[in-house]
């Protein structure tokens, strides 16, 4: 697989895919909560809520708006690899997650050093067609 950077940091690519990967689950959760709550708009009637408190209807709405977009942004990013390995070995990695790497390797029908080798190739493209995404509450 040949990039497209001059001076690309692999490893540095590497880690930025796998800290949106792995917050693919914080974000799911934080999606289906807001589901499960039923939060719909908030009514903005010019008055505030509630004076200074965090996690308002409002700031729970945005959450829950935003962890929708993210799930649906890394699913898609995923879902449009040409490369079906890549596809299963994140799937399996990060969205709907195997026990282990074993099981993951066993469920691709491949050794575990095969599939580490795709992961590793998944992640560099996974890296080069995802736009940068900021992760929230990791900053926080």
């Amino acid at each position: 697989m040949q990039l497209s950077f001059n001076n690309y940091n692999y490893d540095e690519a590497k880690n930025d895919a796998k800290k949106v990967l792995e917050s693919y689950q914080h974000y799911h959760n934080e999606h289906v909560k807001g589901k499960l709550a039923d939060l719909s708009s908030p009514k903005q009637d010019g008055m505030p809520s509630r004076k200074g408190g965090k996690n308002s209807e409002a700031e729970q709405y945005d959450s829950y708006v935003y962890a929708g977009e993210f799930c649906e942004l890394v699913s898609k990013v995923i879902n449009n690899m040409t490369n079906e390995n890549y596809r299963d070995v994140l799937t399996y990695s990060y969205i709907k997650p195997l026990d282990s790497n074993v099981e993951i390797a066993g469920q691709m029908l491949m050794d575990v050093r095969q599939m580490y080798r795709i992961k590793n190739e998944a992640l560099l493209c996974f890296a080069e067609i995802c736009p940068m995404i900021q992760l929230d509450y990791a900053n926080s």
